[in-house]
């Protein structure tokens, strides 16, 4: 029994690590589903250098790199940056975004969606431009371990990178991996073309290679600093309190809906109820009549929602009821059902109790296996210390025993 208590709880152990070991690589976006949100900070500000995550849009960069961009700034803050200085401008200043990672973002017009089509980590990033319907995500981070950034807080950073370290292998991979996945903005508008206008956010965030940064002796200005801007990627953020973006200046796209109804065409009318399948063919009605009206691909997609939990609803034909004459009676429980199969109770599914069951079969077992175990693993001295003492026999009165004796003789 001992042996089996130390092997239970070696499990445990084992457990416990595995559910250590399998949380999300950081604090936003879990890489086992790769769904999760990165919070924005800045809106096409071409300053941004550390510990931020900014969006460019197609408008502001036109058909310039982020090398390109980030350039020019620099040009224009140069004098300033090497009179506070000049050893960190003569060596890191044209090398903005080197150390940063970064996302192309385009509108899938199929799909009615923003989707990633690139993710590279720290150099190439520089190299991204961005195409028609789409925008650039850069993400930074800078763990400032040993004070000589001279950061005010990492706080913001942390809020997408978790305690990782910038170029943790976890963090890029993730990120990599995020080619593909669908991505919904919420309270951002990528049609503002101001500094800053696209975004939601409260107190003060400035670069340490901004204006106000450069006056702050190259160092950033931080206060109180939050946001209301974020990516959520994989689906749509199922606690959002506000409508993701759709951009005006693309197509609605029936595609999602259209796809679903050829995987709808393909299926075999007779393998379902008459009555299900005849409520998925009529949402399909309503939808090609609704087309005219619809003018967003949100609408779309609250269509196909619809259709799909229809088709998801189908009943299968051999789950149908019906009497003597062939007529459906699938609300008439205790009909017996095609192919002689015996009716279900009228409480509808038995799963549920026959789920209930298997469980407290293993759960019998499982306890008679324990009772098992433990006695096998008794020692023959346990054994025979707990075996009942044999009851002494009852003494004979002697009386008795004389008189039996005398009716031997």
């Amino acid at each position: 029994m001992k042996n089996f208590k130390k092997l239970l709880a070696l499990a445990l152990v084992v457990m416990m690590l595995s559910a250590m070991f399998c949380v999300g690589v950081n604090a936003a976006i879990d890489p086992g589903t790769l769904k999760g949100k990165i919070t924005v900070s800045h809106f096409n500000q071409s300053d941004v250098y550390s510990n931020a995550t900014a969006i460019f849009t197609k408008e502001f960069m036109g058909d310039k790199s982020l090398a390109q961009v980030a350039d020019e700034y620099i040009l224009t803050v140069n004098d300033k940056m090497m009179s506070v200085d000049p050893d960190w401008a003569g060596k890191y200043a044209n090398s903005l975004y080197t150390s940063s990672y970064g996302m192309v973002c385009t509108w899938n017009e199929d799909n009615g969606r923003y989707e990633v089509a690139v993710a590279v980590t720290f150099g190439p990033t520089r190299e991204l431009t961005c195409p028609d319907n789409s925008f650039i995500v850069v993400m930074h981070h800078d763990d400032d371990t040993d004070g000589r950034h001279k950061y005010p807080s990492n706080a913001f950073a942390d809020l997408n990178f978790g305690d990782y370290l910038t170029s943790s292998p976890e963090i890029q991979n993730a990120w990599k991996a995020l080619v593909g996945q669908p991505v919904y903005l919420y309270n951002i508008d990528l049609e503002k073309t101001e500094a800053g206008s696209g975004v939601k956010t409260t107190g003060t965030f400035d670069s340490k290679i901004s204006v106000a940064g450069l006056d702050n002796g190259m160092r950033e200005v931080y206060n109180n600093f939050s946001s209301e801007s974020y990516l959520y990627f994989g689906d749509e953020d199922p606690d959002a309190t506000v409508d993701y973006f759709e951009p005006k200046n693309i197509t609605v796209s029936f595609k999602p809906v259209e796809d679903l109804k050829n995987a709808f065409g393909k299926l075999d009318m007779y393998e379902y109820s008459a009555d299900s399948w005849a409520a998925v063919e009529s949402l399909f009605e309503e939808f090609e009549a609704a087309k005219d009206s619809i003018k967003t691909n949100k609408e779309v997609k609250e269509w196909k929602d619809k259709i799909a939990a229809a088709k998801e609803a189908l009943v299968p034909a051999d789950e149908a009821v019906e009497d003597d004459t062939g007529n459906s009676t699938e609300d008439e429980p205790g009909q017996v059902q095609i192919g002689d199969k015996k009716p279900a109770a009228e409480g509808g599914d038995n799963t549920l109790l026959f789920v209930l069951i298997g469980v407290g079969v293993l759960v019998v077992a499982g306890v008679i296996f324990l009772v098992v175990a433990s006695k096998k693993g008794k020692k023959p001295a346990e054994a025979a210390e707990e075996a009942p003492a044999e009851e002494p026999k009852e003494e004979v009165p002697a009386e008795e025993k004389a008189e039996e004796e005398k009716t031997e003789e």
